[in-house]
């Protein structure tokens, strides 16, 4: 009777094992199946093209939150497509071997731009116009400290800001200009202005050291501002030494997208 006990107990372990396994398997292939999911390109209308094209004359850095059960690599794919044409854009990636995903970024800029995988490792010496970071596992926070005066990026978050910002102290967070939030089938945008970069007096304060002000400007299907009036328009007139307004006029003429 006591054998027969044993044999019943290791038939049950047995059964939980396989069990367990099963729905491991379930779990493995779901994951599988996500990361091997069609990326399209998102649509973005030719005003909201024209202000990113503005943001990257200017030298601003665009960051795109992560929100569950959206496709944060398709807007950073879309968005790139919207550098100034012949840029030397370089896709950032944790081993070039890994380049998986990030082809679907090739694709977007695939044709008009210079691209080319980079290691994180030497990204800082590779000398491109842009930096893209389509994957939270690179550290997209010494990409994000280099680029204060340098080289532009377009990072992927590994959360939303705000969390990152009760997290602590993120190096380089506060290089971020433009903020993109997934939504629907598309993306808000944010501007973003920082007291430690003397853009504004006013806003969320963070640990009691700087200052936040955030402003929604759009979505990836239209303009909510005058884009005259956006810190890249002032940005991009200081740059070639005109008003605002023509900044942007030259801007929407522009065949340089």
């Amino acid at each position: 009777m006591e054998a027969l006990k044993r044999i019943m107990r290791m038939e049950a372990v047995r059964s939980g094992l396989l069990e367990r396994l099963d729905i491991g398997m379930v779990r493995l292939d779901a994951a599988l199946f996500a990361d091997r999911r069609v990326h399209s390109a998102m649509e973005i209308t030719d005003e909201v093209g024209k202000l990113l094209l503005m943001a990257f004359l200017s030298g601003s850095n665009i960051a795109v939150e992560s929100v569950a059960g959206f496709d944060q690599l398709a807007i950073i794919g879309s968005v790139a497509g919207c550098a100034p044409r012949f840029s030397k854009i370089a896709i950032v990636c944790k081993g070039t071997g890994r380049r998986d995903r990030s082809m679907f970024i090739r694709r977007c800029v695939e044709g008009k731009h210079d691209v080319a995988f980079v290691d994180e490792g030497i990204a800082k010496a590779y000398g491109a116009d842009i930096l893209v970071c389509p994957r939270p596992d690179v550290n997209y926070r010494r990409i994000m400290n280099f680029c204060r005066n340098r080289s532009s990026y377009i990072a992927a978050l590994d959360m939303g800001l705000d969390r990152l910002l009760r997290r602590g102290s993120v190096e380089g967070i506060n290089s971020i200009d433009l903020l993109l939030t997934p939504i629907g089938s598309g993306f808000v945008m944010q501007e973003l202005r920082w007291l430690s970069r003397n853009e504004t007096e006013q806003g969320k304060e963070i640990h009691g050291e700087d200052l936040l002000g955030k402003k929604r400007i759009g979505t990836n299907s239209g303009l909510e501002c005058r884009p005259e009036d956006t810190k890249y328009a002032y940005r991009y007139s200081k740059i070639i030494g005109e008003g605002t307004d023509t900044a942007w006029s030259m801007v929407l003429q522009s065949e340089a997208r």
